[in-house]
């Protein structure tokens, strides 16, 4: 159970930092869809199924997976209540793993590493991107605003309060203005 906790976390989180990798592409540096396609999707598609890999599939085969008070198996080192004042490697009678049983391995290593990424580092990627893609937008919105973008919208009247159609008539092409002089 717990390296199937560790994947979906790991993966699900991941995942969510490539959606924002992705959107900041579009938003911010006008990529193409088939620049995103061929170039960086195989990245964002892959890179969080092998990080979680690196971090899931070690702690597997190092016996990392330990039973918790929870009962989710993530902690790195076994510590249950009966190991209380037995050295680390020695089992207790009428049980069969051995007490502190990943103390002595990378997988206490690995756990930390993971939870540091997972809990500290993905987060910030998200925020950092979500907060690139903010300012951007509100960048372009307000010299949008200052070139006179917004008298596009007809739903939306001018600063002068004037909402005649020829006050907000954008030239002949405009078909129902075009009829209205006729």
């Amino acid at each position: 159970m717990g390296f199937t906790t560790m994947m979906g976390v790991g993966i699900s989180m991941m995942y969510s930092c490539s959606l924002n990798i992705h959107s900041l592409a579009i938003v911010k540096y006008n990529k193409t869809d088939s620049y995103i396609r061929t170039n960086m999707e195989p990245f964002l598609l892959g890179v969080p199924i092998v990080i979680a890999l690196l971090f899931g599939a070690p702690r597997l085969f190092t016996r990392g997976y330990n039973s918790d008070l929870g009962g989710t198996c993530l902690a790195p080192v076994y510590e249950p209540p009966h190991c209380i004042g037995i050295e680390d490697g020695q089992v207790r009678e009428g049980f069969e793993i051995t007490c502190g049983r990943g103390r002595d391995g990378p997988s206490a290593i690995i756990f930390y590493v993971a939870f540091l990424l997972y809990f500290f580092g993905l987060p910030t990627i998200v925020g950092v991107t979500l907060g690139i893609m903010h300012r951007h937008v509100s960048h372009q919105e307000r010299r949008m605003r200052r070139y006179g973008a917004g008298a596009l919208n007809h739903n939306v009247p001018n600063e002068n309060n004037d909402t005649s159609p020829d006050a907000t008539d954008v030239g002949e092409g405009n078909s129902i203005h075009s009829t209205m002089r006729s």
